[in-house]
């Protein structure tokens, strides 16, 4: 499992609720955003699931274990009241240069 990043470690980020495949739903952590060289938008989210933990006498427990995933931005929703702006954002250089530019391609392209 990746380290939650630095500005993370001294306490929880925002709330969020994401959007599970089959259509349920759970509240999760939010660690990080990140916009891609297409201009797509991801986010780092802590669940906590239930973990098998083996103790020194080979007894089994299920203990809580926090996991960090990616996913779609389009799957994480707000939760009214959370803070949303001490998330750490990442933005790819390239969607910002689009951005600037009107939306028009920068540099080379294989697919023309």
């Amino acid at each position: 499992m990746s380290e939650a990043p630095p500005e993370r470690q001294n306490g929880p980020g925002p709330q969020a609720v994401l959007r599970l495949p089959d259509g349920q739903s759970l509240h999760t952590t939010v660690s990080h955003r990140f916009q891609e060289a297409d201009g797509s938008w991801w986010y780092d989210v802590e669940v906590t699931l239930w973990n098998v933990v083996i103790d020194r006498s080979g007894i089994r427990t299920a203990e809580p274990y926090p996991i960090t995933i990616r996913v779609a931005a389009d799957n994480v929703s707000p939760i009214d009241g959370q803070d949303y702006r001490t998330v750490p954002t990442t933005r790819s250089h390239l969607a910002v240069k689009r951005s600037r530019s009107g939306g028009r391609r920068i540099g080379p392209s294989a697919h023309r």
